[in-house]
């Protein structure tokens, strides 16, 4: 192995390749969001709507939260846990994620009426018989 990790305890190798994997994916959780953010904004600039800013920052905001729980998913099947143990594991990373996911569409949405639903609405004193 390099750097003498053959001289380390098992539980510290694979701590550090789960640290490692954690890390690698967060970093490139954030490069995606930039290259997203750029590449997309300078679309999402050529619309009058709002919609394209609002998914691209709801979107950008959990994507280095997302790139962790894969790291997390990836890095827990080098774990020396009980079959038991590792469905669990992969159950709360998924139910986070599905949370995660669900907690976004909700704040696309919000902000998406809160936006737009004032500008379509109906006047009360207008619907007078």
């Amino acid at each position: 192995m390099f750097f003498g990790l053959d001289h380390w305890p098992t539980w510290g190798v694979q701590a550090l390749w789960t640290v490692v994997t954690i890390g690698v994916l967060f970093a490139v959780g954030h490069v995606v969001r930039l290259v997203l953010a750029t590449r997309f904004s300078r679309l999402a600039a050529r619309t009058a709507g709002e919609w394209d800013d609002i998914l691209l920052q709801e979107i950008g905001r959990r994507l280095p939260l997302w790139s962790v729980l894969i790291g997390l998913h990836l890095s827990q099947a080098r774990w020396p846990l009980t079959g038991t143990a590792h469905l669990q594991a992969t159950l709360w990373l998924g139910a986070i994620g599905v949370a995660s996911v669900t907690f976004a569409i909700a704040a696309v949405l919000t902000r998406l009426a809160h936006a737009y639903g004032t500008r379509n609405a109906v006047r009360a004193h207008s619907i007078e018989h």
